[in-house]
């Protein structure tokens, strides 16, 4: 959705011409809508506090409230071993980090994306 122009710049001792890439880049909250649940297009909200106190986000397009998702609870010095772990310390550079390729980031990231831009 948010893509922009990157330029890399030229490398002549690589053979490297100069080119602009379209990068995807961040998008910040404020720039994205909620979703009227009635509609289903996107639309503002106002807060109303209903009659027994609760304060709740109504949609402006349709008047529908908006309920808040579930938070999961979320403990950040707790992680879940995956199958891919390895507990061994010389396996790990073997799995992450592949030697051979001298590709630079911007060619792996095209070669990820494929040739028309779609993610593989």
């Amino acid at each position: 959705v948010n893509v922009g122009p990157v330029k890399i710049p030229a490398d002549e001792a690589k053979g490297i011409q100069e080119r602009t890439l379209d990068l995807p880049r961040s998008l910040h909250y404020s720039n994205v809508n909620l979703v009227d649940p009635v509609t289903g297009k996107p639309t503002r909200i106002h807060r109303q506090i209903l009659d027994d106190g609760t304060k709740v986000r109504v949609a402006k397009r349709s008047g529908s409230i908006i309920p808040k998702p579930e938070r999961q609870p979320y403990d950040k010095n707790v992680r879940e071993p995956t199958e891919s772990c390895t507990t061994e310390a010389d396996g790990v550079w073997d799995i992450t980090y592949d030697k051979d390729s001298e590709l630079p980031p911007w060619e792996r990231y095209e070669q990820m994306m494929g040739s028309d831009g779609a993610e593989i």
